[in-house]
C-alpha cells in the first residue's frame, strides 16, 4: 500500500492469480457456470435460509454479529474496494457504491452513515450501477466486476430496484447467467429519452459477453454485438449515437469477435462501425471512454498497453487519446507509460468535467487532472487511497466529484483539490486467511486484507493499520500476547514474517532471517504458530521453515517438496503432540511428520487432487485430521483417524463449492467450514451440513478462529470484513482430564503427560479438559493451576472447576 501522497508502483496480478488459481486448479479456468451451480443447489437445499443472511444482528450469541471494520484508520481512512458509484440526480445526499465483493450500499445523508442492500442477493461481485435520471428510486446494479481481478467471480446477470435498494429482482439470467460462465458487467446506461418506467426505458449494458440492450427496463436483453466490452457511452445532444469500448488486458480478448478498440453507433445501437482516424490499431488492451456533456463532438480515451504480444510496456498507459469531431478523428495526448504504473489492465478510469470539456480526469494508481484539454496533468489524489475504479459528478454541481478506489469512497467538493473520506461504516474490507485473535477475552484480531495492510481490532468499530501492503497470516502469542506476528504478501527482500513486541499498535519488525527469498511461494504464504510453544511458529514457500527463538531465526526442516511451482498452501501442528505436523500443498498434496520434521510421509489417500486450503488437528488425538480443498467437482471435506493414512469424505451433502477454512471445536465433533457462499455448520462430524447464516451475507469467507476464552467463533470474510458468532460451550469440567466428575492431583499428571506428547490413559482427554485458565490451550501452566485449586489456593481468575 503506498504512502500518503504519490503513490508507489504496485503488482495486483500476483495477489489475483493467487485468490483464482485455487478454484480453477487443478484446471486453467473455474469451470463454467460452477459457482452458478453451487448458488442452485444451496437454494434449493435450503431455501428458508437466504432471508437470514440479511439479517443485522447485534449480539454475536444470536447468530453473526458484524466487527468491521468500518473503516481502517490510515492515511486515507480505507474500508475496502469500490468499483462503481452512483448519485441521486435529484439529491446528492443520496449516493449508490458498489464493493467488488461487499455489495451495493446507499447512503442517504451524503455518506455519513451506510446501509447494505444486497447481502442476500445471488453476488455481491459488483462492476456497474446506475441511477434512472427521471426516477431516481430505480436503480439498475450490473453484477461482476469487471477490472478484470481475477479475486472477483462472475456475477449473475443485472438487478433492479423500484424502491431504492429495499428490494431487488434478477434480470437477464438467461443472458449473463449462462451455464457456460456469468458475464462481468462494467457499464450500466439508461436512455434519458425512454426513462422513469420500470417497464419500458432502454437500457445498455456493457459486459464481457457483448453490448446488450434492453426496450423494457432490464426484463430481456438482445445483444447488439459479441465482444469484451469495457465502456458504453451515450450521446447526450442525441441519444442514437452511443460510442463502445473493446478490450481486456490481452491485445486480442476473442480473435473471433470484433478488435479492440472504439466503435460507433448512430442508430441507437442497431449498426456498428470500428473507429480509426489516429485511434490506435495495435498493442490496445483496456480501452475506458468519456464524452463531453457540454460538447458532445468531444470524447477522450484512456487506453491499457497490451499483455503477452511482445511489444511495448505490458500494463502500462499506452496513451491518450481525444476527438473534436464525434470520434471520426483522434489526436494523441501521449502520456504514455503516466498514471497508473503497470497495471492500467486492472485500474483505469477517465471523465469529463460536465460543464467544461477541457477539465478531463484520469484514474489509474492515484488520481490526476488537466484543465488544457488533457495536455498536461497534475496529480490531485491527496489523501485517496491507490487504485482508481470509478468517478462520478455531483449531478448539480460538477466542482463536486465523487470517486471509489481499492480504499472506499472518497469525495471532493474543489474538483480535486481537497479530499473527505465517506467510509464511515462501509464495511467491505477484503480479508485473507490467517486471521489470529487474543488468547484471553480481550477483544484484540489481527488479520490481513487486500491492499489495505494487516488491521487490528481492539473494541471498536474502526480498526487501526498496524502494517502496511497486502496483509497476509498473523499469530499472537497465547502466553504473551503482546507478541504478535504478522508478514507481508510474498515479493523478493520485502515479504515474509514479521514480529512485534509492545501491545497493540506496536511497529512490526521484518524477521526472515534464513528464508530464501528466490524460492516458490503463495502471494500470501501461511504462517503458523505451534499450539504447545508460541516461540516455534512455522512459515511455508516450497518447504517448510521453523524458528524456535520468537522468529530471530529460521531453519528449512522439510527440504523443497518435489513438483513445479508447488508450494505450501496450509499447516497445522497437532495440539496433542506437537511433533506431529500436517503441511498442505497449493497441488492438493499433504504430507506429515510424527518426529517434528526429521522424516516426511505423503499421505494423499483419497484426497481428490484439488488445492489444500485449511488443516485442523483434533485438539487431543493427533492421528484425527481434517483438510479443506478448493475448486469444483469433488469433495471438499476430509477427515483422517490415521495421520493420514487414508482419508474420508465428509462433504455428505455440504454443496460443490471451494471450502477455504475449517474450525473444530475443542472436545465436540462440531465442524464449522468457510465456504465462498458463507459459513457451514456440522454437529456430528460431517455427518451432514447446513448453513450457519443468520447475519451472515452470501460472501466468501476465507478463514475460522475460535476464542475458547468467550466461546466465539471469528470469521474473516473477502468483501464484508468480520463477523462474530458465540456458540454454546461444550460443558467440560476444567481441570478434570481423568473424566471422573473431579479436578485431582492426579489430573495434573494427565496434563504434563500431554504436554510431553505421551499417551494419556485410555479415556482420559487433554483438551479442553486440561485447559484450566480458558485460554484455548493445554500448557504446563493449566497442571499448576490444578494443583493450586486441589491445595485450595485463590484460582477464581481462571476457569477450573468450573463447567465450561
Amino acid at each position: 500500500m503506498a504512502a500518503q501522497g504519490q503513490p508507489e508502483k504496485e503488482n495486483p496480478l500476483d495477489r489475483l492469480t493467487y485468490f483464482y488459481r485455487q478454484r480453477a486448479y487443478p484446471f486453467e479456468k473455474i469451470p463454467p457456470n460452477a459457482l452458478q451451480r453451487a448458488r442452485a443447489s444451496y437454494r434449493a437445499r435450503w431455501p428458508a435460509a437466504i432471508p437470514s443472511q440479511r439479517m443485522q444482528v447485534t449480539a454475536s450469541t444470536e447468530g453473526w454479529a458484524a466487527l468491521g471494520p468500518s473503516a481502517i484508520s490510515d492515511a486515507y481512512r480505507s474500508a475496502g474496494r469500490v468499483t462503481t458509484v452512483a448519485i441521486d440526480p435529484t439529491n446528492s445526499n443520496t449516493i449508490y457504491a458498489g464493493a467488488a465483493q461487499g455489495g451495493v450500499w446507499k447512503t442517504v445523508n451524503g455518506g455519513a452513515d451506510w446501509t447494505p442492500l444486497t447481502d442476500a442477493q445471488c453476488s455481491l461481485a459488483m462492476g456497474a450501477l446506475a441511477v434512472d435520471p427521471i426516477t431516481p428510486s430505480i436503480v439498475y446494479a450490473g453484477t461482476g466486476e469487471m477490472h478484470f481481478s481475477l479475486d472477483s467471480y462472475y456475477g449473475c446477470g443485472v438487478l433492479r430496484s423500484s424502491d431504492g435498494g429495499v428490494t431487488w429482482t434478477q434480470l437477464g439470467g438467461a443472458v449473463f447467467d449462462t451455464p457456460t460462465g456469468g458475464a462481468h458487467i462494467s457499464k450500466i446506461v439508461v436512455d434519458p429519452a425512454t426513462a422513469g418506467s420500470a417497464s419500458s426505458s432502454t437500457v445498455f449494458a456493457a459486459t464481457s459477453f457483448g453490448l446488450y440492450k434492453s426496450v423494457n427496463s432490464g426484463g430481456s436483453w438482445s445483444q447488439l454485438f459479441a465482444a469484451s466490452v469495457t465502456d458504453v457511452i451515450q450521446d447526450p445532444s442525441n441519444h442514437s449515437v452511443l460510442f463502445a469500448a473493446v478490450g481486456c488486458f490481452l491485445s486480442s480478448c476473442d480473435p473471433r469477435v470484433k478488435a479492440n478498440g472504439v466503435y460507433k453507433s448512430i442508430d441507437g445501437g442497431a449498426t456498428w462501425k470500428g473507429l480509426s482516424g489516429g485511434f490506435p490499431s495495435s498493442n490496445v488492451g483496456r480501452v475506458q471512454l468519456a464524452i463531453s456533456a457540454s460538447s458532445p463532438s468531444i470524447l477522450y480515451s484512456a487506453v491499457a498497453d497490451a499483455f503477452y504480444n511482445g511489444v511495448g510496456n505490458d500494463g502500462a498507459l499506452l496513451g491518450l487519446f481525444k476527438s473534436t469531431d464525434a470520434g471520426a478523428t483522434w489526436t494523441s495526448l501521449s502520456h504514455a507509460g503516466e498514471f497508473c504504473s503497470n497495471q492500467c489492465w486492472y485500474d483505469l478510469v477517465i471523465s469529463v468535467d460536465p460543464t467544461d470539456p477541457n477539465v478531463v480526469y484520469v484514474g489509474g494508481v492515484g488520481l490526476y487532472r488537466s484543465t488544457d484539454g488533457g495536455a498536461t496533468f497534475g496529480y490531485i489524489g491527496g489523501p485517496t487511497h491507490p487504485d482508481q475504479h470509478a468517478l462520478a459528478f455531483d449531478p448539480r454541481n460538477p466542482a463536486t466529484i465523487f470517486v471509489g478506489n481499492d480504499g472506499g469512497v472518497y469525495k471532493s467538493t474543489d474538483r480535486g483539490l481537497s479530499w473527505a473520506s465517506l467510509n464511515t461504516n462501509l464495511a467491505i474490507t477484503q480479508f485473507y486467511p490467517g486471521i489470529s485473535l487474543s488468547p484471553n477475552s480481550s477483544p484484540d484480531i489481527l488479520g490481513g486484507t487486500q491492499d489495505n495492510g494487516t488491521v487490528e481490532y481492539t473494541g471498536a468499530s474502526v480498526w487501526s493499520l498496524v502494517l502496511g501492503g497486502d496483509g497476509g497470516f498473523t499469530a499472537i502469542d497465547f502466553q504473551t500476547p503482546t507478541t504478535a506476528y504478522a508478514e507481508l504478501e510474498w515479493i523478493a527482500g520485502y515479504g515474509g514474517p514479521r514480529r512485534r513486541r509492545g501491545g497493540t499498535g506496536g511497529f512490526f519488525s521484518p524477521k526472515a532471517n534464513g528464508i530464501d527469498f528466490n524460492e516458490t511461494a503463495l502471494f500470501i504464504p501461511p504462517l503458523v504458530m505451534d499450539p504447545v510453544t508460541p516461540q516455534v511458529l512455522y512459515f511455508g514457500t516450497s518447504r517448510l521453515y521453523r524458528t524456535v527463538d520468537n522468529a530471530e531465526s529460521w531453519t528449512s526442516v522439510s527440504g523443497a517438496f518435489d513438483g513445479f511451482d508447488r508450494a505450501v498452501s496450509a499447516i497445522a501442528v497437532a495440539p496433542g503432540d506437537p511433533q506431529t505436523i500436517y503441511v498442505g500443498m497449493n497441488d492438493g498434496t499433504v504430507h506429515v511428520t510424527t518426529n517434528a520434521a526429521a522424516t516426511w510421509t505423503l499421505v494423499n489417500s483419497g484426497l481428490p487432487g484439488r488445492y489444500v486450503t485449511d488443516i485442523a488437528v483434533a485438539s487431543s488425538d493427533p492421528q484425527r485430521a481434517y483438510v479443506t480443498v478448493s475448486g469444483f467437482g469433488s469433495g471438499h471435506v476430509f477427515r483422517t483417524v490415521n495421520r493420514g493414512g487414508s482419508w474420508q469424505d465428509i462433504s455428505s451433502n455440504l454443496i460443490d463449492v471451494p471450502v477455504n477454512a475449517i474450525l473444530r471445536l475443542p472436545g465436540s465433533d462440531e465442524l464449522y467450514v468457510g465456504t465462498d457462499l458463507g459459513v457451514f455448520q456440522s454437529g456430528d462430524d460431517g455427518l451432514s451440513w447446513a448453513p450457519s447464516t443468520t447475519g451472515m451475507p452470501n460472501v466468501a469467507v476465507l478463514d475460522l478462529a475460535f476464542q475458547n476464552m468467550t466461546q466465539t467463533i471469528v470469521a474473516a470474510t473477502h468483501g464484508r470484513g468480520m463477523f462474530a458468532h458465540t456458540v454454546a460451550g461444550v460443558g467440560a469440567l476444567r481441570g478434570d482430564v481423568s473424566l471422573d466428575g473431579q479436578v485431582s492431583a492426579m489430573d495434573a499428571q494427565g496434563i504434563l503427560t500431554g504436554v510431553a506428547g505421551l499417551p494419556l490413559p485410555s479415556g482420559w482427554i487433554a483438551n479442553p479438559n486440561g485447559d484450566a485458565n480458558c485460554d484455548g490451550r493445554t500448557a504446563a501452566l493449566d497442571a499448576q493451576i490444578v494443583l493450586s485449586f486441589v491445595v485450595g489456593l485463590p484460582t477464581s481468575q481462571f476457569c477450573v472447576g468450573q463447567v465450561r
